[in-house]
């Protein structure tokens, strides 16, 4: 049978026989006939394995056909290669193309993958005051762990699509049809001729406010997710009513909304990137924290002195000093200086590196595995020990990013921080510590799970800085104030300034594969989105040529 050891062990364990297939075949060969002659075989699918069927006759394309799961629940005696055969049977039967069990109307299958889209978010439907919303319940052993942010987006264009399928009784058959496409263009139309829905859900006839072009693109794009899922084999966590895909590609989809709203118009704004502004950024933030390690470690560690002198307020009525919560934090809104600065350095994306995690264990106990994430882990080279920032799914994407950067003090760490001894040519001692122990000291308590906590931590215990506080902090401190005024710079946003640094290291002649890598962009994200203009480089590059001055030269 050119079956492989280890194949033919599994497929015994799952009730099968040379046997009981030969008896089984000879039984129903009045039924299959000579074109559906094979052998019945399994495959190892994502570490689950599945039934399939093996034509001997090269007239069926594909020549193996997929039936079931081996896992899956039969009747009480029954073996795992009984029910196989009795769902042969019924595809044969049907032609392998489902079509007899498939239910006329499309909306049914709606429902179907609105229910899929709940389980596999670990979400729940509740109602609260009259309008049902969709809430997170938790994963259970069945869910799948997807994002519950983007399953939210997928149940609620989903719905929408359902109300178009009932109102215009799309039929589940058009879908695999050369003529869905004026389906969907239909569905399209509809939804840019709608209004927006309140915040009760319901649809104002009278209001003026049309669905953008985002809110448009995102429905569309969850119906062709949808569309995916109905022509997608079971092995491979789709529904398997069709075995040919849909036409609605991503291309369609983008020709209705560009035609509509015309194409996106390129960003013709020119930033004249300078390397002596990153350069300038980055000193300024070091000596900020240079200056406050220095003076933290001077005075012992005492934070009673850091916080009568950035966090305290007097009592009108005693005018004695108090002290607001939270206790033990002591940088506040000067945090902005310590994450701008590895951004500056690394590249990171704000989420990255202010929403990480102290080490993996904290990681693994509170983090959502679906939802981007990052810890820090500690490595030793040479003698010295640095941190790796290990980042999960974000875009999709892992990678683990080196900081070495280190802090000079002239007297030793307090509180245990660990720190390597330097002495200068004149016998003087300075202690080098990582920047990332400087951050674990400054920013308490160390029992917190989150690299930078939440100020608010009566309340949030376990939580970290706000992405919206922070970036409003970044504004007020770093961009419009006069004494850094980055604006000025072309920094108006933390995103800037990610892009600043793979402009200056593309400048800098780094190789932008090396830069993709640390920054988790792919090389054609790199050459398109971020590198920056200099006119000033480009001018200098132009003037290094023989022919600059050709129209300035004497005559002879």
């Amino acid at each position: 049978m050119g079956k492989n050891k280890v194949t033919e062990e599994t497929m015994k364990s799952y009730g099968w026989s040379e046997v009981n297939e030969s008896t089984f075949l000879k039984n129903v060969q009045s039924i299959i006939g000579e074109d559906y002659k094979g052998t019945f075989t399994i495959k190892k699918v994502k570490e689950n394995w599945f039934w399939y069927y093996k034509f001997s006759s090269h007239k069926i394309t594909p020549r193996t056909k997929y039936l079931c799961s081996c896992e899956v629940k039969t009747e009480f005696g029954q073996t795992s290669f009984e029910h196989c055969t009795q769902v042969f049977i019924q595809k044969i039967k049907h032609n392998f193309s489902n079509k007899k069990s498939i239910d006329k109307n499309l909306s049914k299958y709606v429902d179907e993958f609105i229910q899929k889209c709940m389980i596999e978010g670990g979400l729940t439907m509740e109602k609260r005051f009259g309008k049902e919303v969709i809430t997170f319940s938790g994963y259970t052993d069945s869910s799948r762990q997807r994002n519950t942010s983007t399953m939210k987006k997928h149940i609620r264009s989903s719905k929408e699509f359902r109300e178009f399928c009932i109102y215009e009784k799309i039929q589940t058959s058009s879908v695999i049809k050369d003529d869905f496409r004026n389906t969907f263009k239909e569905y399209f139309t509809s939804l840019q001729n709608r209004n927006k829905r309140d915040r009760h859900g319901n649809i104002n006839p009278s209001s003026t406010n049309k669905l953008k072009k985002g809110s448009i693109k995102l429905n569309l794009q969850s119906v062709r997710v949808f569309l995916t899922w109905l022509c997608t084999p079971e092995s491979e966590d789709g529904r398997e009513l069709f075995n040919e895909p849909h036409n609605i590609t991503s291309d369609y989809q983008n020709h209705l909304i560009n035609r509509t709203f015309g194409r996106p118009q390129l960003d013709d704004k020119i930033v004249d990137f300078d390397v002596s502004d990153y350069e300038k950024s980055v000193k300024e933030l070091g000596i900020f924290i240079r200056a406050f390690w220095f003076e933290y470690c001077n005075r012992g560690g005492d934070r009673d002195y850091f916080r009568n002198k950035t966090i305290s307020y007097p009592n009108p009525s005693t005018w004695k000093v108090q002290k607001n919560q939270p206790k033990n934090i002591i940088i506040m809104s000067n945090i902005v200086y310590f994450v701008s600065y590895l951004q500056l350095k690394y590249g990171f994306r704000i989420t990255e590196i202010l929403h990480s995690f102290r080490n993996k264990e904290s990681h693994n106990q509170y983090t959502d595995i679906t939802k981007v994430s990052s810890f820090f882990r500690k490595e030793k080279r040479n003698g010295t020990h640095y941190y790796i920032l290990d980042i999960r799914n974000s875009k999709k994407k892992d990678r683990k990013v080196p900081i070495d950067d280190i802090i000079m003090s002239g007297c030793e760490p307090p509180n245990g921080v660990p720190f390597e001894i330097i002495q200068d040519d004149n016998g003087r001692h300075f202690y080098n510590t990582n920047i990332i122990d400087v951050i674990f000291e400054l920013f308490h308590p160390k029992d917190h799970p989150k690299t930078f906590p939440s100020p608010n931590l009566s309340k949030k215990s376990d939580k970290g800085y706000s992405t919206t506080y922070y970036i409003n902090l970044f504004k007020e401190k770093l961009v419009l104030d006069q004494k850094y005024n980055w604006k000025d710079r072309g920094i108006e946003s933390t995103h800037d300034l990610r892009l600043f640094f793979v402009s200056y290291h593309l400048r800098e002649g780094v190789n932008p594969t090396s830069v993709g890598d640390i920054t988790g962009q792919s090389l054609n994200t790199i050459m398109k989105y971020y590198n920056r203009l200099s006119l000033k480089g480009q001018l200098e590059t132009l003037q290094l040529t023989d022919f600059y001055n050709i129209l300035h030269k004497k005559k002879r």
